[in-house]
């Protein structure tokens, strides 16, 4: 379970998306939840979205908005079952 950090609610890490903050670049997101550094979890709802961006301490643009990262998970997700499809047809698990 994880905390958002826009309403403040508690969720499964699964529902939630993991932004990731640099010094030289501010929020980034991680949805392979591979990138070190200072993370939080906010929900991809509009309103989690808005919220967080309004109370971070650290006033750092996020490099992606609601919508670029639908499309980020969109993007993800095809190349996830692709990937999936070729272990298969090669005869891996």
């Amino acid at each position: 379970m994880r905390m958002c950090m826009g309403c403040r609610s508690r969720a499964p890490k699964g529902q939630l998306v993991r932004l990731v903050y640099f010094e030289a670049g501010g929020w980034r997101v991680d949805l392979h939840e591979v990138l070190q550094g200072r993370a939080f979890y906010v929900h991809a709802a509009a309103d989690c979205w808005a919220r967080f961006e309004r109370g971070q301490r650290r006033k750092a643009p996020l490099n992606v908005g609601l919508e670029g990262l639908c499309e980020q998970i969109g993007q993800q997700r095809q190349s996830d079952s692709q990937g999936a499809r070729r272990a298969r047809a090669v005869g891996q698990p």
